[in-house]
């Protein structure tokens, strides 16, 4: 008989996120944050975030900061990509 190893990960890495939470009744919340994550994913340089109760994470321990003009410029056509998201534009 094989018996299996597995092994987990043990270490755990510093890391911070930036959370977004749309403001929209707690029913719309849900859908109004995978709206906006989608809007992220189909950018030129798409920015990949997880949704966790209605809140779109992304991890800023990914960014490189030689990535960062061109990730943070294109967030003004965000709003245009598919909704309507006033704080971004």
């Amino acid at each position: 008989m094989t018996s299996m190893v597995v092994y987990l990960p043990v270490d755990h890495l510093p890391s911070a996120a930036l959370a977004i939470t749309p403001i929209t009744g707690r029913r719309g919340q849900r859908k109004a944050a995978e709206r906006l994550a989608a809007s992220f994913r189909i950018l030129r340089l798409p920015v990949i975030g997880r949704l966790s109760d209605g809140t779109l994470l992304f991890d800023v321990r990914c960014l490189d900061k030689e990535d960062e003009p061109t990730s943070l410029g294109q967030l003004d056509g965000t709003a245009s990509a598919g909704a309507s998201y006033p704080c971004l534009s």
